[in-house]
């Protein structure tokens, strides 16, 4: 190799490492206190009367269109007696609801009662539906579903589908988290609401559990843990040092600048929050947000699921939960927000 194509390799390899570093910083200067939430009111599966739509899932882009999966019912405002439904849309705005992709499952059986709060995954050419469900119990009040039972353990199973427009089947190894068996971990009466990225060649499943010390006493005791998998159907091994997030009520997470981010809803000791993680496990505190945060919110995963791919914060958005008034139940607007930069 002759000195002056070493001296032109050196200025192209110099040249790039400028401009990757220069990526890291900009976005390492984005300005986490000044977090802007915007709210659009969206069409097709709007607020309505009787009608509960919550819990939405993250949004994929699949032949043209969103696809956004959320719980339906109208057994009351809760999503403990629901099924899952799923609506596509062309803008993220007018939406389409085309009909149920997971229904209760059979009698006797795990996910008897209700499926709820679901999330997707795209890998290996398949669509991954993660979702939360409830076996029956004596004495529930199926409607409100208020009566406080220690009973009701949740579980997080998959079903899979090679289109996201085709029926969803229920894998073999459902569920595939559990509750703990030991009393005083902070998942030993609930695990729910999945949120799935890939990171390290792994599928990192991040979820709320609650603990049965604290029985049915409320939100305010949800923690957030991870499990990890080296395939999307599992088995889902929990991480050791459970929960990594101490307080917070819903889970969403994206890849960032090699790392996790979270936005922490208002209960616990570090509500409302973004906290950030470079291992996806050591979560810090970035900023305080105000109470305009969006409730149980899916995120735009415009990454698909690839390895530590950063998931760009201008313009990002995703659907949330509005919970209404005393006359509107539950339902689903649109959020979008930015992290301006210094």
């Amino acid at each position: 190799m002759n000195s002056t194509l070493k001296i032109y390799l050196s200025v192209i390899t110099s040249l790039l490492l400028f401009c990757s570093c220069s990526d890291k910083q900009n976005n390492n200067q984005i300005n986490f206190k000044n977090i802007q939430f915007q709210y659009k009111e969206i069409k097709g599966i709007e607020k309505s009367a009787n009608i509960t739509r919550r819990d939405p899932s993250d949004i994929i882009r699949f032949s043209g269109k969103y696809y956004l999966w959320y719980t339906k019912t109208d057994k009351g405002r809760s999503g403990y007696n629901a099924t899952i439904w799923y609506a596509t849309s062309v803008d993220g705005l007018l939406w389409n609801e085309i009909g149920e992709a997971l229904g209760r499952g059979n009698k006797g059986s795990w996910d008897e009662f209700s499926v709820f709060t679901p999330n997707i995954l795209v890998a290996e050419n398949k669509y991954y539906l993660f979702y939360t469900a409830v076996k029956r119990t004596p004495n529930r009040n199926d409607f409100y579903f208020e009566n406080n039972s220690k009973n009701d353990f949740t579980a997080i199973g998959i079903a899979v589908s090679n289109s996201p427009d085709e029926s969803f089947t229920r894998i073999k190894g459902n569920p595939v988290l559990t509750v703990s068996n030991y009393l005083s971990s902070f998942d030993s009466y609930r695990v729910d609401d999945a949120c799935i990225i890939v990171r390290d060649n792994k599928y990192w499943l991040y979820y709320k559990g609650r603990s049965l010390i604290y029985g049915a006493s409320g939100p305010a005791n949800t923690k957030m843990g991870v499990a990890f998998a080296n395939n999307p159907e599992g088995p889902y091994q929990k991480y050791y040092r459970n929960p990594v997030v101490s307080s917070g009520h819903e889970v969403v997470v994206w890849p960032f600048n090699e790392g996790v981010m979270t936005l922490i809803s208002a209960v616990g000791e570090n509500g409302k929050t973004i906290q950030f993680a470079d291992d996806g496990l050591n979560f810090k505190i970035l900023s305080k947000i105000d109470d305009n945060y969006p409730n149980a919110p899916g995120c735009f995963r415009a990454d698909n699921f690839i390895d530590k791919q950063n998931i760009e914060l201008n313009n990002f958005w995703g659907i949330s939960m509005n919970h209404g008034n005393n006359e509107i139940w539950p339902y689903l607007i649109r959020y979008d927000f930015t992290f301006p930069k210094d």
